[in-house]
């Protein structure tokens, strides 16, 4: 038989059910290295748990599990977008909100003790997950104070030892980062290939599994960008520090990408950083570029009720649209891609941004469901080439 505390005992069902705060998750975790029996305890006690819920075969209370969805949401501060005049049915709804709740995965290890006996030592780790789904956006605060910004379509997760052995998350997707100064404890962001590095800063990191580049854009204090995988070869470059103002371009190494920054180089060199680096005999072209910024809203804005665009081409647009909406965007006539929006979309829904653009650029947009296809207006076009031709 097992002693257990009534506090791990309410540890133990919320982490089942779901609920379990951050010093549960401590206390939870730090009972499972303890006795290397316990792991097996609370699998059995899982077992018997969802094997009891089957038995209940209550049916649920849509009403009742949608308004706890409200108050999870409303509690993690999830910000909705206005509505788009899409239908959803109600498991789709549940599907959404639940994704954005905190996950603790608890994972034993067991770690071989060298110094003593050889006893094996078991020592466990937990991950705190957020995720946000397409057509949300939200915002944590980490147990440092940090507060990160999380946009549409972003997974960050970090270890339960954050803020005592480390300060490092683990992004995938984009997020907005104000810094709690720690000058013993740099905070870490870690994506597929590169580590941001900062003290205590404001920046803003892209990083995308679909894009092509990662980027990373420097608001104040100072920033260290470290290569951590460029493609076959590990590349020990000098870390990059960028400036309040820059913005760096880290291009996932493949060989056409390289070819295309050295050409890129060759046409508009860089004063900050250099070309190449040299590898033992080989020369390899340093996959990041560094450039000045001229209005850092255009890379941060979209945390904001203002969000603002320069001259940002329909092809680039459509993405952050896509993902900001959760919708398809299709854009039928290529000629589309090349023409440019400037503006600022004030938290509007995915209906008026299509009608600011077709303000300046001559589309034509169909919105079916989840899909939104976009045609090149010849009528409107023949008019704005005789406006330029004026």
């Amino acid at each position: 038989s097992m002693e257990i505390s009534d506090k791990l005992k309410e540890a133990i069902v919320n982490f089942l059910e779901g609920n379990l705060s951050q010093s549960q998750a401590d206390e939870l975790v730090s009972w499972l290295g303890s006795d290397k029996r316990n792991p097996e305890f609370l699998r059995q006690v899982e077992k018997i748990w969802y094997a009891s819920k089957k038995l209940e075969n209550k049916e649920p209370d849509i009403r009742e599990g949608l308004k706890k969805i409200r108050e999870k949401i409303s509690e993690r501060n999830i910000r909705r977008l206005p509505p788009k005049k899409i239908h959803f049915s109600i498991p789709s709804l549940i599907a959404i909100a639940a994704t954005v709740l905190v996950l603790v995965t608890l994972s034993v290890s067991v770690l071989l003790n060298t110094s003593g006996k050889n006893k094996p030592v078991v020592s466990a780790s937990a991950i705190v997950e957020t995720t946000v789904p397409k057509g949300s956006r939200s915002f944590i605060t980490l147990p440092d104070g940090t507060v990160i910004w999380l946009n549409s379509d972003t997974k960050l997760s970090y270890h339960t030892d954050y803020n005592a052995a480390n300060r490092t998350v683990y992004l995938t997707g984009e997020a907005y980062f104000k810094v709690s100064k720690n000058d013993s404890l740099p905070f870490q962001v870690m994506t597929s290939d590169i580590k941001v590095t900062a003290v205590g800063t404001s920046f803003n990191v892209k990083a995308y599994d679909v894009d092509s580049i990662i980027e990373t854009t420097l608001e104040e204090g100072q920033v260290e960008i470290s290569v951590i995988n460029s493609g076959k070869k590990t590349v020990s470059t000098e870390p990059i520090l960028l400036k309040p103002n820059q913005r760096a371009e880290y291009f996932k190494q493949t060989e056409e990408i390289a070819l295309k920054m050295k050409n890129d180089m060759d046409e508009n060199k860089n004063q900050n950083q250099p070309d190449k680096i040299e590898i033992g005999s080989k020369t390899d072209i340093l996959p990041v570029r560094v450039s000045e910024v001229s209005d850092i809203r255009l890379y941060t804005s979209w945390k904001d009720k203002r969000w603002v665009f320069k001259n940002e081409k329909i092809s680039s647009l459509a993405p952050k649209l896509e993902r900001r909406y959760n919708v398809r965007i299709v854009i039928v006539d290529k000629a589309l891609e090349e023409y440019t929006f400037t503006g600022i979309l004030l938290d509007e829904s995915l209906e008026q941004v299509l009608a600011a653009i077709r303000m300046t650029s001559p589309i034509r947009y169909e919105v079916n469901a989840q899909e939104v296809r976009l045609y090149e207006d010849k009528l409107i076009e023949k008019q704005y080439s005789k406006l330029i031709q004026k």
